[in-house]
C-alpha cells in the first residue's frame, strides 16, 4: 500500500476531511500524526534550543560546583523561580554526612553537637539536612558511644578487669548472647605448659584425668592449649621423672640398680647407645676403683723391686682396665723413681766419704761422672762439700784441755783461753782449772759463777 500524502487526506472533497469536520476522525488523526509531529518538534528544537534546565537540575549543578549560583539563579528565573526560592532549592539539594560520619566528626571534636543555626555545621544540622527526623538525634548520639569489642571483653574478664556479668552485658550490646560469651570465655586464655601441668600432677595439685570448662586436670590443660588431644597419652608416658645421669651412675656404683637398668634409663634420657654403654662402664669402673688401686700398687711395687718384668707389669695393668699409654706412664714413673733413688743414694755415699776425708775431690768428681752427673752439677756439689769439709773441724773438749794443762802441755793462760773459747766465762774457766789442779790457781778473776755475771 502506497503512502498517502497529507494534502490528499486534507482535500475538501475527501471522506476523511468530512470526518474531521464532524470530529469523528480526530483521535485517529492524532495517533497517525503523532510520530510526524514529534519528529517535526525535534527538528524545530534542534534548530532553536530554547528549553531551559529545570530549577532542580540547576540547584544540583550549583551544589556540585558545575555552575555558579548567580548564573543558575538567572536561568531558574526563566522557569519562573525567583532568587530566594532558588537559594532554598540549592540548600535542599545538598546532602549531609551520614550519621556515622557525623558522630565520628563529633567524637573527634571536628564539629559541635549543635551549631546553633541552620547554616552551621553540627550534628543536629546534619541530621536535619539528611532528611532524618530530629527526634532521632538522642539515638544517634547514643550510637556514638562504641562499646568494647567482644574479644576485648573476653580478655577483660579473663584478666580480672571486669566481672563475668559485665562481660556478658558488653557481649549482648555487640549481638552475642551470654551463653555464647561464656563459650568464648572458656576458650580464651592459655593453660599452663605441659611441663608445668606435669609438675602439678607430681605434686598432687591436679589430677591426671578429667575434662570440662571448669575442670582443673592435666587432660583439660592439654585440651585448652594449642596441642592436639592425640598427644595426651604421649605426654602421660613421659611424665615419670627419671634421675639425672650422674645419679644413675651413683646408683649403679652403689649397687642399687643393675647395669641393665642403668643402661635403659640412660637411653630414656636420650643418650646414644655408645654413650650409655660408656656411662655403664664408667660406673662399673668406679665401683671397683678402690680394689684396682690396691692391686695396681702391688703391681708397681713388684716392678719397682724388679720381681717382674716391664712387659709382665704392663699386662697386669691392662687386665685391671688401664689403657696401654696409661700403663706405660705408670711404669715410667716407677723407673724414674728407681733411678732418682739410686742416684740420690750414690751421691749421698760419695758426700759421706768426701766429708770423712776418705776420698779426694778428684775421686769424688770421677764418681759423680760415672753416675751420669753433668759437669755444672758435679762442680756445684764439690764446692758445697768443700765448704762443709772446711767447717767440719774437731776441737778440744773440756777434759782434753784440762788434761793438757795437767800434763803441762798447755800453759795456764792457754788453757784458760781455750776454755773461754768454748763458752766459759773467765771465772768459770779459772774454776775448772782450779778443780783440775786440786786447789785455787793464781789470778782469780772478779765476779762469780752467777749467770747474771756471765750475761753482764
Amino acid at each position: 500500500m502506497s503512502a498517502v500524502g497529507l494534502e490528499e487526506l486534507l482535500a475538501a472533497a475527501s471522506p476523511f476531511a468530512q470526518q474531521l469536520e464532524w470530529g469523528v476522525g480526530q483521535p485517529i488523526m492524532g495517533a497517525v500524526l503523532a510520530p510526524m509531529l514529534s519528529e517535526l518538534t525535534q527538528k524545530i528544537n534542534a534548530r532553536s534550543p530554547v528549553e531551559p534546565l529545570s530549577p532542580a537540575d540547576l540547584a544540583d549543578l550549583v551544589v556540585r560546583s558545575f555552575i555558579e549560583h548567580a548564573e543558575a539563579a538567572g536561568m531558574a528565573a526563566r522557569s519562573g523561580v525567583n532568587a530566594s526560592d532558588f537559594a532554598l532549592m540549592v540548600k535542599g539539594a545538598g546532602n549531609a554526612l551520614d550519621t556515622t560520619s557525623l558522630i565520628e566528626a563529633f567524637r573527634r571534636k571536628i564539629i559541635p553537637w549543635d551549631a546553633g543555626s541552620a547554616d552551621g555545621t553540627g550534628v543536629l544540622q546534619g541530621i536535619a539536612q539528611g532528611r532524618l527526623d530530629i527526634k532521632w538525634a538522642p539515638v544517634v548520639k547514643g550510637l556514638g558511644d562504641v562499646p568494647i569489642g567482644v574479644a576485648d571483653a573476653v580478655d577483660a574478664v579473663v584478666e580480672g578487669q571486669i566481672s563475668m556479668a559485665d562481660g556478658e552485658a558488653i557481649a549482648f550490646v555487640n549481638g552475642i548472647s551470654a551463653e555464647n560469651f561464656r563459650i568464648l570465655y572458656n576458650t580464651r586464655g592459655n593453660p599452663p605448659s605441659p611441663s608445668q601441668l606435669s609438675e602439678m600432677v607430681h605434686r598432687g595439685v591436679i589430677p591426671l584425668k578429667g575434662t570440662g570448662p571448669d575442670v582443673l586436670s592435666f587432660e583439660q590443660g592439654i585440651s585448652e592449649g594449642a596441642t592436639k588431644n592425640k598427644w595426651i597419652p604421649a605426654y602421660e608416658a613421659v611424665m615419670p621423672v627419671l634421675p639425672p645421669a650422674r645419679t644413675i651412675t651413683a646408683l649403679q656404683h652403689n649397687g642399687t640398680v643393675t647395669a641393665a637398668q642403668a643402661a635403659a634409663w640412660y637411653r630414656q634420657l636420650g643418650l646414644p647407645e655408645d654413650v650409655a654403654a660408656a656411662y655403664v662402664k664408667d660406673a662399673s669402673h668406679s665401683k671397683t676403683a678402690a680394689a684396682r688401686t690396691l692391686v695396681k700398687g702391688d703391681v708397681l711395687k713388684l716392678y719397682a723391686d724388679r720381681l717382674i718384668t716391664r712387659d709382665e707389669a704392663a699386662s697386669m695393668l691392662a687386665d685391671l682396665g688401664y689403657e696401654a699409654h696409661d700403663a706405660a706412664f705408670e711404669l715410667e714413673i716407677q723407673d724414674f723413681h728407681a733411678e732418682a733413688a739410686a742416684r740420690s743414694a750414690a751421691v749421698s755415699r760419695i758426700r759421706t766419704f768426701y766429708l770423712a776425708r776418705k776420698i779426694s775431690a778428684a775421686a769424688a768428681g770421677l764418681a759423680m761422672d760415672e753416675i751420669g752427673m753433668t759437669g755444672p752439677e758435679r762442680d756445684a756439689n764439690l764446692k758445697t762439700w768443700e765448704l762443709e769439709r772446711g767447717l767440719n773441724l774437731k776441737i778440744l773438749t773440756v777434759a782434753e784441755i784440762t788434761s793438757a794443762y795437767e800434763y803441762e802441755i798447755l800453759t795456764e793462760v792457754e788453757a784458760l783461753t781455750a776454755l773461754v773459747d768454748l763458752g766459759y766465762t773467765e771465772f768459770d774457766a779459772w774454776v775448772v782449772l782450779s778443780i783440775k789442779a786440786k786447789g785455787p790457781i793464781p789470778g782469780r778473776p772478779t765476779g762469780g759463777p752467777s749467770p747474771a755475771d756471765r750475761i753482764g
